[in-house]
C-alpha cells in the first residue's frame, strides 16, 4: 500500500513539474552519453586503426640497409619460419621547390600486397612519368592534380644517378598507412625532416639494389596490432632476422668489395692501352702538323666569305628600311583617307538619323490625320442618326413617364391594404399567445380546443393574404424600376443626342482644318522623299569610297607581307652570319686547342723519348 502511495506521488510530482524533469532526465541522459563515448572512444579507435592497417596491408616488419638488398637477402628473409612474404622497395629522398620554400619530398617506389594507399583524388601512377602525392603535400596549395613536379637531388650529385627521370604529373593523391601521423620522418638532405611522400613506379630508379624490405609475419593480421599477443609475435621474428644480419652485410661487403676491384682491374687495362696510344701518337704527330695548315688555310677562306655576306647585308638592310619608309607612308595616308570617310560617314548617320526622326514626325502626323478624318466621319454618321431619331426619343419619354405616374397612383392602394392587413396579423397573434399560455398553465396542448383552432385557421388565412399582397406590391415596385430605369436612359440618350446635334459647328470647322492638315503632309511627304535620295546616294558614295580603301589596304598588306618576307630572308641571312662567326670563332678555338694539343702531345712525346733514351722511368 506504501509503494502505490509512493509511486501514486511521484508520478503527481512529475506531473506538476513536467518540465523540469525532462530538463534533468536529458541533462542525466546527455552527461552518461558523453562519458560513455569518452570510455570507449581510445578502444575504437584501435580498433578501427587495426581493420584499416589490415585492409591496407601494412607492414609488420620493416628493413633497412645502409649498404642495400639484393634478391639473395629477400630469399633469406622469405625462408625464415614465420615469415608469410617479403618485397623489396626503392626509395629516395629528393628536394621539390614550391615559392620560395625547398620541400624534402621521400619518393617510394610502388609494392604489391603492401602498404596500399588510400585514394582521396585521381588514380595510381601508370606510366614511369606520373606520380601519386601525399595529400599533406596538395593542402600546402603550390600543386594540384594535374600539375608537373621537378625534383632535384638536394646534394653534390646529380639526380640522374638515382632517378631516370627529374619531372612528374601529379596523377593522384591520398595516404598511406604507415603515414597516419603528422610527422614523415627525417632526412639527411634540406632542413632534416620529410615534409611528404610520393609513390612513383619502381622503373623510375636507377639501381636495382633495393634500400629497404617489408615483411609480412604469418598469422599477424588476425591478431590485435596494439596487443601483446601481437607484439611478441613480432619480436619473434625479428630476433630471427638479427640472426642472419652479419652473414648478410658480410655477404653484400664482399659484393661490394668484388666490384672495387673490377673496377681497379679496368683502371689497369686502360693504363697498358694509354702506353699503346702513346706509340701511335708518334705517327699521328706529322699528320697533325698538315691537318692544323689545312684549317687555317679553310679559315681564311671562310673569313673571306662571311665579310661578304656582312656587305650583302648592310645592303639588304637599307633595301628594308626604304620599303617600311614607304609603307608607314601609305598606312598614314590609308589612315587619313579613313578618317575623313568616317567623318563623311558620321554626318551621313546624323542626317539619317535627322531624317529618321521627322520621318517619325511625318508618321505619327499621318496616324493623327488618318484618326481624325475616321472620327469626323464617326461624327456625321452619328450626328444624321440623332437628328432622324430624337423625335421618336421625345415621344418615348412621354409615353414613359405617364405609364410610371399610373403606375405610382395604383401603389398608395397596395401600402394601405398591406398595411392593414400586417395590423390584423398582429392582433391574432397577441391573443394566440394569450390562448397558449392559458392552455398551458390548464395542461392543454389545444389541439381539441375549438376556439384555438380556430383561431389558427384565422391567423394562417390573413399571412397567405399578407403575402399574396405583398408579391403583387412587388411586382408593381419592380416594374416601376423597370420603367424608371427605361426613362433614366432614354433621357441620357436625348442629352446625348442634342449635345452632338449642337456641334454641327464644330464637326463642320474640324474637316476644315483636316483640308489644311493634309496639304502639310503632303508637303513634308515630298520633303522626306527628297531627304532619303540623298541619303541613299551619300551611302552609295562612301561604299565606294570605302571599297576603294580597302583595296588600298589590300595592296599594302599585300606589300608588308612581302616586306615580313624580306625581313625573314634578313633575319635569315643574319642567323647565317652569326652562326658562321660562332663557327669561325669556335674553328679558331678548336685550331689553338689542336695546336696546344699537338704541342702537348710533341712535349709529352719527346719527354717520353727522353726517358726511353736516359733509360730512366718517368711518371704518367
Amino acid at each position: 500500500m506504501k509503494k502505490k502511495a509512493l509511486l501514486k506521488d511521484f508520478l503527481r510530482e512529475i506531473r506538476r513539474n513536467f518540465g523540469r524533469f525532462i530538463s534533468i532526465f536529458f541533462i542525466i541522459a546527455l552527461g552518461s552519453a558523453f562519458f560513455a563515448g569518452v570510455r570507449s572512444a581510445k578502444y575504437d579507435m584501435k580498433y578501427t586503426a587495426d581493420s584499416y592497417y589490415d585492409q591496407a596491408n601494412l607492414m609488420d616488419i620493416r628493413v633497412i640497409s645502409t649498404l642495400g638488398l639484393i634478391e639473395d637477402d629477400l630469399e633469406d628473409m622469405g625462408s625464415i619460419e614465420g615469415v608469410e612474404s617479403v618485397s623489396g622497395g626503392h626509395t629516395a629522398d629528393v628536394i621539390c621547390k614550391t615559392g620560395d620554400k625547398d620541400l624534402v619530398i621521400h619518393l617510394i617506389g610502388l609494392t604489391d600486397g603492401f602498404n596500399e594507399p588510400t585514394i582521396t583524388e585521381g588514380r595510381m601512377p601508370e606510366k614511369e612519368d606520373e606520380c601519386f602525392v601525399d595529400t599533406a603535400f596538395l593542402e600546402r596549395g603550390s600543386y594540384e592534380l594535374g600539375d608537373t613536379i621537378t625534383f632535384s637531388s638536394g646534394t653534390d650529385d646529380p639526380l640522374e644517378d638515382t632517378l631516370t627521370r627529374e619531372s612528374f604529373t601529379i596523377v593522384g593523391a591520398g595516404k598511406r598507412p604507415d603515414y597516419i601521423d603528422l610527422s614523415r620522418g627525417t632526412s639527411n638532405i634540406g632542413d632534416g625532416n620529410i615534409d611528404a611522400f610520393m609513390l612513383v613506379e619502381p622503373e623510375v630508379f636507377e639501381s636495382e639494389i633495393y634500400t629497404e624490405a617489408y615483411l609480412h609475419v604469418d598469422g599477424a593480421k588476425e591478431l590485435f596490432s596494439y596487443s601483446k599477443e601481437y607484439e611478441e609475435l613480432i619480436k619473434a621474428v625479428e630476433d630471427k632476422l638479427e640472426g642472419i644480419e652479419d652473414a648478410a652485410c658480410q655477404r653484400r661487403y664482399d659484393e661490394i668489395q668484388d666490384e672495387a676491384s673490377d673496377k681497379l682491374s679496368e683502371a689497369k687495362q686502360e693504363v697498358a692501352d694509354g702506353e699503346q696510344e702513346l706509340k701511335d701518337a708518334e705517327s699521328k704527330l706529322e699528320d697533325g702538323h698538315q691537318q692544323i695548315q689545312d684549317a687555317e688555310d679553310t679559315l681564311a677562306e671562310k673569313q673571306q666569305e662571311l665579310e661578304d655576306g656582312k656587305s650583302k647585308l648592310l645592303d639588304g638592310e637599307k633595301q628594308l628600311k626604304d620599303a617600311e619608309g614607304q609603307i608607314s607612308s601609305g598606312k598614314q595616308q590609308l589612315s587619313d583617307a579613313q578618317a575623313q570617310l568616317d567623318s563623311k560617314a558620321g554626318e551621313l548617320a546624323s542626317g539619317k538619323a535627322t531624317l529618321q526622326e521627322q520621318q517619325a514626325v511625318y508618321d505619327s502626323g499621318l496616324q493623327q490625320y488618318e484618326e481624325k478624318v475616321a472620327y469626323i466621319a464617326d461624327m456625321k454618321s452619328e450626328l444624321s442618326e440623332a437628328k432622324a431619331n430624337l423625335p421618336t426619343i421625345v415621344q418615348q419619354i412621354g409615353l414613359l413617364e405617364q405609364a410610371i405616374s399610373e403606375i405610382e397612383n395604383q401603389m398608395g392602394p397596395l401600402e394601405g391594404g398591406i398595411s392593414n392587413l400586417e395590423s390584423q396579423v398582429a392582433q391574432i397573434q397577441e391573443q394566440k399567445s394569450q390562448m397558449e399560455e392559458q392552455l398551458e398553465a390548464e395542461g392543454d396542448d389545444g389541439s381539441d380546443n375549438e376556439a384555438y383552432q380556430q383561431l389558427c385557421r384565422q391567423l394562417a388565412s390573413l399571412q397567405g393574404e399578407l403575402a399574396n399582397l405583398k408579391a403583387q406590391y412587388d411586382g408593381v415596385r419592380n416594374k416601376l424600376d423597370e420603367l424608371k430605369q427605361q426613362l433614366q436612359e432614354l433621357q441620357t440618350l436625348k442629352s446625348q443626342m442634342e449635345t452632338l446635334i449642337a456641334s454641327e459647328p464644330q464637326i463642320t470647322a474640324g474637316e476644315g482644318e483636316l483640308a489644311a492638315a493634309k496639304s502639310q503632309l503632303d508637303s513634308a511627304k515630298s520633303q522626306l522623299d527628297a531627304g532619303w535620295t540623298k541619303i541613299k546616294d551619300g551611302e552609295a558614295a562612301i561604299a565606294s569610297a570605302q571599297a576603294q580603301i580597302n583595296q588600298k589596304r589590300s595592296e599594302l598588306a599585300s606589300g608588308e607581307s612581302e616586306l615580313s618576307s624580306k625581313k625573314s630572308e634578313l633575319e635569315d641571312a643574319k642567323t647565317v652570319i652569326s652562326d658562321g662567326e660562332k663557327a669561325l670563332a669556335d674553328a679558331n678555338t678548336e685550331l689553338e686547342e689542336k695546336k696546344l694539343e699537338l704541342e702537348d702531345a710533341q712535349n709529352t712525346f719527346r719527354r717520353v723519348r727522353r726517358c726511353e733514351t736516359e733509360d730512366r722511368g718517368c711518371e704518367n
